[in-house]
């Protein structure tokens, strides 16, 4: 099964400089980070942050990728280290992370094909709508970050929607493991009993992939 990336958008989609927080509706729920990777007073806001850690960590036990696309110009060892302190996600060093871009659409293509996966198994999640209206249009996956002052949902809808792909996707995981495990004792036998070292299986189909 192939795995899922979940490309993310920074600014207003995850966290928030202080100096912006007019952008968002008041209702969505902001919390001062303890690391400011804008290193620039009044600080920085994580956004969503108990669901969001709990999506973030889903991600990640079910095998599946996170990455950044950002007009903004954070750079890549800020988000790391904002990612180990507010999520306790250590993303190593070999994320996709694309900084300082204007048009997000190049940045997705180059990604699904550089993993040589469809580019529906590319979830892009950002708060601008004609980022989110390009990418869907070329067939990526996408999730409309709703935390905008002009969104009357606060947030609440694109929370639904990632929830709702993590917990499909431990479901998907958990059959396919059933499944695999069905079909090894289904066409899994020894040849002969007896009490001699039982020999190795012989197989008379295969589990489907």
């Amino acid at each position: 099964m192939p795995k899922n990336i979940f490309i993310f958008d920074i600014d207003e989609t995850l966290l928030c400089h202080g100096s912006t927080l007019i952008r968002l509706n008041p209702l969505v729920m902001r919390t001062l980070s303890s690391y400011d990777p804008y290193n620039t007073p009044p600080g920085c806001y994580v956004l969503h942050k108990e669901k969001i850690t709990a999506i973030m960590q889903g991600i990640v036990s079910n095998g599946d990728a996170i990455g950044f696309i950002t007009a903004g110009g954070m750079e890549k060892e800020a988000i790391k280290e904002f990612y180990n302190r507010e999520y306790g996600i250590n993303l190593g060093d070999r994320f996709e992370f694309y900084n300082r871009m204007q048009s997000k659409l190049p940045s997705l293509q180059w990604i699904a094909e550089s993993n040589r996966t469809l580019k529906s198994n590319v979830i892009f999640v950002d708060n601008c709508f004609s980022h989110i209206e390009s990418a869907y249009k070329q067939g990526f996956t996408v999730v409309y970050a709703d935390n905008n002052c002009s969104d009357t949902t606060y947030g609440a809808q694109y929370i639904e929607q990632l929830e709702s792909i993590v917990t499909e996707r431990s479901r998907q995981l958990a059959q396919a493991d059933v499944n695999s495990q069905g079909a090894t004792l289904m066409f899994g036998h020894h040849a002969d009993d007896s009490d001699d070292e039982a020999p190795p299986l012989e197989f008379v189909g295969s589990a489907a992939t």
